[in-house]
């Protein structure tokens, strides 16, 4: 007697679904062209996957600007502080 299959539960979000999908911890696009290969994964649902996504491009491209425009960042549980060098206000 086989035992039933276990349930696919998404670690993000808790929800019971039929497929996972993997999902890079480290996002691959804070990397260049090749990625490396052992970049750490879970499996997650397709919903928290794609919406990880889209704040994963936001966090590459915040950082991207806020180092150009000159500033520095202070991360704390979970917030971004910006700090500004110059005089520019930064919106």
């Amino acid at each position: 007697m086989s035992l039933p299959p276990k349930p696919k539960i998404c670690p993000y979000c808790g929800t019971i679904v039929k497929e996972l999908t993997r999902d890079h911890i480290v996002s691959r696009s804070l990397f260049v062209q090749p990625y490396p290969d052992n970049l750490p994964t879970v499996r997650v649902c397709y919903s928290c996957n794609q919406e990880k996504g889209l704040n994963e491009d936001y966090l590459r491209d915040y950082l991207i600007l806020s180092r150009e425009a000159g500033c520095k960042l202070r991360l704390s549980s979970g917030s971004v502080s910006l700090y500004v060098k110059s005089s520019k206000v930064i919106e």
